[in-house]
């Protein structure tokens, strides 16, 4: 073994010993969003800000033939985008961004419901009507309203003809119809 003895040293130089700010990794891990009619996308909560303690900000845009921003507020509507997330330099980091991470606010499923109707022998067909089950957030109707079709006639044969809704289109819903009778 080697024994050192550190109190033989006769001079030293006194330097300085430097530490350097890091640059943090920045990462966003995106959740699953729907449309709810209510801003969604990565926040805070799915951010790493791999060490640095400045409060992230973001920058979101529209990809893939969304139109959006970019802006620093969250989506609302569905489609494809991406968010960049920031931190500016702190006592122990420099200022850095995340890459642009990918996310999607999927449609919501609408259902339009043509509602029965039924009729006598001779009478004139009724108004045909229909309902719709999941809109969200005081959204009335799609924005292209749905058509509705019968083969009944008023000299139409006792019989059951069926009742369909079609057409309907809203860029944050998937349409599906149920038929009536």
């Amino acid at each position: 073994t080697e024994v050192v003895n550190y109190n033989s040293l006769t001079s030293a130089t006194a330097g300085n010993f430097i530490i350097a700010k890091a640059t943090p990794t920045i990462t966003v891990t995106p959740g699953t969003y729907t449309y709810n009619g209510s801003a969604q996308g990565p926040g805070v909560a799915e951010t790493n800000t791999g060490g640095s303690t400045s409060v992230p900000t973001f920058s979101y845009v529209g990809t893939s033939g969304t139109t959006y921003g970019p802006l620093t507020t969250k989506p609302t509507n569905a489609g494809s985008y991406q968010v960049t997330a920031s931190v500016i330099t702190d006592a122990n980091y420099l200022a850095a961004s995340s890459s642009a991470t990918s996310f999607t606010i999927s449609k919501k499923i609408l259902t339009i419901i043509a509602e029965d109707k039924s009729k006598l022998y001779g009478a004139i067909v009724p108004a045909l009507t229909y309902t719709y089950s999941g809109l969200v957030n005081g959204d009335a109707a799609p924005s292209t309203l749905p058509a509705i079709i019968t083969t009944a006639l008023a000299s139409s044969s006792v019989d059951s003809y069926p009742i369909t809704v079609s057409a309907a289109a809203d860029a944050n819903y998937t349409i599906n119809y149920v038929p009536g009778i």
